[in-house]
């Protein structure tokens, strides 16, 4: 709910007004001040702290949306990208959207692990993403996956697959193969589970291990059978 807040907020021209407004106040009174005016000089404080105020208030909320901006959001009917229909996939697996009772619209996922997979491509804006939040739910085995390019001096780009995956308990597969796996670090969220991953960081504790680096995201995977919520990319 805070999050969809955020993002409201964001993309409203009323704040955009809000913020227009008292950056036309703040150079008025830088004009006005100095010149004395009876209306103004008798109140002076109160007019400062008004201002102050306002700049508090305003950097607050700046700050609150540039540190949780969101680069891409894909899920069912909003977004940037519908969780039912920009996918790519290998296979047979099957989809089909339900109403959760807690969570709204959600896509359910069927396949086979070993032979079923689905791709949702990042756009080209959200592919520097410094993290991403995966809101779900498993029947059976689930497991999801970045397609991330990693980077290292002298040698260039090559891609990667990162599996997390929620029955492992420590970091698996070899740094100079394709995949890597991690456990699966969630917390509970109206009956499903919320995964917020820093793919730095991800990537350092897999392919880091021989001095790959992070350098961007291009695809978000899943195999198995459960439920999804969202896909946001930070």
């Amino acid at each position: 709910m805070l999050q969809r807040f955020k993002e409201q907020v964001a993309a409203s021209r009323i704040w955009q007004y809000i913020v227009f407004v008292f950056i036309a106040w703040a150079g008025i009174w830088n004009i006005i001040e100095p010149l004395n005016i009876s209306w103004i000089t008798d109140h002076l404080l109160v007019w400062r702290l008004m201002l102050l105020a306002a700049a508090l208030l305003i950097g607050a909320v700046q700050f609150m949306l540039a540190t949780s901006r969101t680069l891409e959001t894909i899920e069912v009917g909003g977004g940037s990208k519908s969780l039912d229909e920009s996918y790519v996939s290998i296979g047979q697996p099957q989809l089909s959207v339900k109403v959760d009772d807690k969570n709204g619209a959600v896509v359910a996922v069927r396949g086979d692990f070993e032979k079923d997979s689905m791709d949702w491509a990042l756009k080209s804006s959200a592919q520097k993403a410094k993290r991403v939040e995966f809101t779900y739910a498993h029947v059976n085995r689930f497991c999801f996956y970045l397609r991330v390019v990693v980077q290292k001096a002298g040698t260039g780009h090559t891609s990667k697959w990162i599996r997390f995956d929620n029955t492992i308990g420590g970091v698996e597969g070899n740094p100079t193969e394709e995949e890597m796996a991690l456990p699966v670090d969630a917390k509970n969220k109206e009956h499903f589970l919320l995964c917020s991953i820093d793919i730095a960081e991800a990537v350092k504790r897999t392919f880091g291990q021989i001095g790959w680096e992070y350098a961007r995201v291009m695809i978000f995977r899943v195999r198995g059978e459960g439920e999804i919520k969202s896909i946001r990319f930070k």
